[in-house]
């Protein structure tokens, strides 16, 4: 046996054995409740309880164990992220070979349209085994399919209109799939894309962000004065003049320290 199947089984063992007394223990509760009026005032011997307390724990295990087994499950693969833990590393759950699948269902979206949405799962393929692997320096992913049947209802018009919707259903003994992995391909982003981010600069870029900030705040501010005073009588040109040469200055300067 492995030492992964052995650290799941015993991973596994525990929490089955807690949530099985569990489990029993609540639909044992659950299922007395209902025969309480019968017990009470009968006079019956501790001996009596303690034989259908054992008989109906046997007749409610038939529930109490898939329950067990799914919380068990869940305990295992999730609490403890053995099942994260297991895949980062690079092992596989399927067959020794790394290769073969069994009971394989897709649900294959690929051939919908942009405009239909929530169609539910079109197409479906389920086969008895595949293989899969990657082809073509690992640029593309393989799937081979044997003994499956496609499952595909073809709608035509609206999404809520099914009067028009054809099923076809159809089985075959091999089918190929493949796959771009192009999208788990390493490239390098451009640092320009940070450049600009805050988070990014260092304390002398942030001053001088600032002060180009302070800047461009101070021109916007000279440009609304003069536009207020184009509005108003001749008799202060004078004072549109100034402003006009103090936002000038400013854009000057600015330019300055864009170039600089």
């Amino acid at each position: 046996m492995k030492r992964l199947d052995l650290l799941i089984i015993k991973s596994f063992i525990g929490p089955f054995i807690l949530t099985t007394f569990v489990s029993t223990f609540i639909l044992l509760t659950q299922y007395m409740l209902k025969y309480f009026d019968d017990f009470v005032g009968k006079d019956l011997a501790p001996s009596v309880f303690a034989e259908l307390i054992l008989y109906f724990s046997i007749n409610i295990m038939p529930d109490a164990i898939p329950l067990a087994i799914l919380l068990s499950s869940l305990m295992t693969f999730g609490e403890h992220f053995e099942l994260t833990a297991i895949k980062s590393a690079g092992i596989s759950l399927k067959h020794p070979d790394n290769r073969t699948l069994k009971d394989v269902i897709i649900y294959d979206h690929t051939a919908e349209k942009s405009n239909y949405r929530n169609t539910g799962n079109l197409t479906v393929i389920v086969t008895d085994s595949a293989i899969m692997y990657t082809v073509y320096n690992d640029r593309y992913l393989k799937l081979e399919l044997y003994k499956g049947n496609y499952y595909k209802e073809q709608r035509k018009g609206k999404v809520y209109q099914n009067l028009n919707s054809q099923y076809v259903r159809s089985q075959f003994d091999q089918m190929e799939m493949m796959f771009s992995l192009a999208s788990f391909d390493f490239r390098e982003s451009d640092i320009g894309i940070f450049q600009n981010n805050g988070k990014m600069k260092n304390i002398e870029d942030l001053s001088s962000g600032i002060d180009s900030i302070n800047l461009i705040m101070e021109q916007r501010h000279q440009q609304l004065k003069l536009n207020i005073l184009q509005k108003i009588p001749h008799h202060l040109a004078e004072q549109r003049k100034e402003i006009e040469e103090v936002v000038r200055q400013s854009k000057s300067q600015a330019s300055t320290n864009t170039k600089h």
